[in-house]
């Protein structure tokens, strides 16, 4: 399930911390599947979704690849529906 980028619930600017507390799900396919560590370090209170991966080496192909993974986890995930 794609979602069109208006109907986008995360984007690149969102910072890390907000991510993982509005979706704690996500924290571990950040970790396991992007070995985005700092989702769960003290850098996500200050660092955005796009800088983190900036950080860890990835190319904007592979962010916009990662944003819509996990907008597809966060529509298809019960506990997520607003």
């Amino acid at each position: 399930m794609s979602l069109k980028k208006s109907e986008q619930t995360i984007t690149t600017k969102m910072l890390l911390g907000d991510l993982v507390r509005a979706y704690p799900f996500l924290t571990e396919i950040l970790l396991k599947d992007y070995s985005l560590h700092c989702a769960g370090c003290f850098a996500n209170t200050f660092d955005t979704l796009e800088g983190g991966a900036r950080v860890h080496g990835m190319d904007e192909k592979e962010l916009e690849m990662m944003v819509e993974h996990l907008n597809d986890e966060v529509a298809k995930h019960p506990s997520s529906v607003t």
